[in-house]
This record gives C-alpha cells, structure tokens and sequence, in this order.
C-alpha cells in the first residue's frame, strides 16, 4: 500500500499530461478561423498564417468552407506556437470566375504573379502580400479562434 501511494502523483502528472494534449504550454493545437469580405463569408479561399516577427513560431494553412469557416488541427507536419502573425488570404479562380478546386496545390501567389488569363487572385492582392497585408492577428495558444475581416476595396 506504501509504495502506491508513493507513484500517485508521478501517475497523476502521466494522466494530466495526456489530456492535455502532450503540447507546449505556446501550442496552438487547433486555430479556428471565420473569414468574410464586405461582412458576407467568404468560401474557397486559401489562408496562410506566417509568423510576423518570430519566424520560428511556425504557421498554419487551410481553406475556407462555404460558411467562411476553417478549422486547422495541428500536427506533426504543420506545428504552431502562439504570437503574432500575418495572415495571406488568396482566393483562387479560373478565366470564368469560378474557384478553383485544388488551389492549394498552387504556390500562394504574391500580388501580380499570375500570368494574365490563368487562374487569378479575386481577392484585392493586398491580403496576399506578406509586405503590405493589414491582417495581423495575435494568436493565442491551446485552441483559439479568429476573424479575418476583408473588404473588396480596403
């Protein structure tokens, strides 16, 4: 009975460990994002958080859902710690206007890369621009959410 109660608290930490997700005390584990554009949801867009100014915090991508919604799990392949960052939002469409299926597949465009009458950027090409977007957002850790508010003439 002795010897139980001694290893209670090293199994105590084991089991609150687990539940905990095993992750860093900075680790975002799940960033749920709601993007819109003049207040209306914005699907089918690509978003890419990159670190503002610690480049080693990491960063997260997904796409949008046609309720403006994405939820990014991290995992072993896309690890993000909490601090600033700058998101990119790029929303992908062909020659007739419709969004394109697989443009996560394309390399996020940065303003004017696109050869003219290719798939194209709807979106203004200030939020693709690392440089210039004014979508800077604090990202906390554990499972925070965010808002991208956009506009079609910021």
């Amino acid at each position: 009975m002795r010897n139980t109660a001694r290893f209670a608290p090293i199994l105590l930490a084991i089991i609150a460990a687990g539940q905990s997700g095993c992750g860093g005390a900075g680790d975002v584990r799940k960033l749920t994002v709601t993007a819109t554009l003049d207040g209306n949801p914005l699907a089918d867009a690509d978003i890419q958080f990159v670190p503002k100014d610690d480049k080693s915090l990491g960063g997260s991508s997904g796409r949008t859902a046609a309720d403006g919604k994405v939820e990014i799990i991290a995992n072993k392949h896309m690890k993000m710690q909490s601090g600033r960052f700058v998101a990119l939002v790029t929303k992908m469409v062909d020659a007739g206007g419709k969004p394109l299926k697989f443009a996560n597949e394309l390399a996020m465009p940065v303003a004017g890369d696109l050869p003219p009458g290719g798939p194209k950027n709807s979106l203004p090409p200030i939020y693709s621009d690392p440089g210039q977007s004014p979508l800077i957002v604090t990202i906390d850790p554990g499972e925070p959410k965010v808002e991208l508010k956009l506009l079609s003439k910021p």
